[in-house]
């Protein structure tokens, strides 16, 4: 309800950019988990915590749903969720500036697609991204959860994760 109330005060200029929003949402949260699914499997990590990283840019209260639909204990789901965000305090906005990515909105896309709540917290100093941060967070977390329902993408993703289809 808090952020429900800060966005209210920028609702014109997320509508104005709803489509790259919402594009950037699921886009960026398919590629992340594909790419999450790839390197976990690459480095030889247990396929228990390969279907956990799926969950890393979700919000926490999302990670049991992902979990569910994988046969994931959530605990491993939150695991990965915290780790993200804490990579995100440290590296996210040096990564930024070393990228040149000075546009305020494209950086609370990209640093949130990437690391959640994590990003949320990073961008609260920075009140023209702060409001895409937050949409941002909400919207990956539902769109993870979407695309793991969508039997094809899980299956998909499950394959190139090396694990049993579930």
């Amino acid at each position: 309800v808090s952020f429900a109330l800060q966005l209210y005060s920028y609702r014109e200029a997320l509508m104005s950019r709803a489509r790259q929003i919402v594009g950037t949402a699921v886009l960026s949260t398919f590629v992340s988990m594909l790419a999450s699914a790839a390197a976990a499997r690459l480095c030889g990590i247990a396929p228990v915590l390969r279907l956990a990283l799926f969950s890393r840019t979700t919000t926490t209260a999302l990670t049991a749903e992902v979990g569910r639909l994988l046969g994931v204990a959530p605990a491993f789901g939150v695991l990965a969720a915290f780790i993200t965000a804490i990579l995100a305090f440290a590296t996210g906005k040096p990564l930024l500036a070393k990228l040149g990515v000075t546009d305020p909105v494209t950086r609370g896309l990209a640093l949130s697609s990437a690391a959640h709540g994590g990003a949320v917290v990073t961008m609260s100093d920075e009140p023209e991204a702060f409001p895409f941060a937050v949409l941002m967070m909400n919207l990956s977390a539902a769109a993870a959860v979407v695309l793991l329902s969508l039997r094809p993408v899980r299956t998909l993703l499950l394959v190139v994760a090396g694990c049993p289809a579930t």
